[in-house]
């Protein structure tokens, strides 16, 4: 997997024989699940606004200017600018 993409970090999963994971391997998981749990908060909050829950059924040219509306109400609305 991470052949295909380059730049995405995959959690280490144990064997099948394996009892437990490394001290490494359990580090290593723990620290990526730390720098998602920012970025799914981000996503549930804009679930909210159905675009990426539902099919998008809007003129294609308007997809990226309704994005872009969406995500400054996001960033008015948590004080992130």
């Amino acid at each position: 997997m991470n052949e295909i993409y380059k730049n995405t970090l995959i959690p280490i999963k144990k064997s099948k024989g394996q009892k437990r994971l490394s001290k490494a391997a359990r580090k290593f998981n723990k620290l990526l699940s730390k720098m998602r749990i920012p970025i799914e908060n981000v996503n549930r909050k804009l679930k909210i606004f159905r675009i990426l829950k539902d099919v998008y059924r809007g003129k294609h040219k308007n997809y990226t200017r309704n994005w872009n509306i969406i995500s400054m109400i996001y960033n008015i609305r948590y004080n992130i600018i």
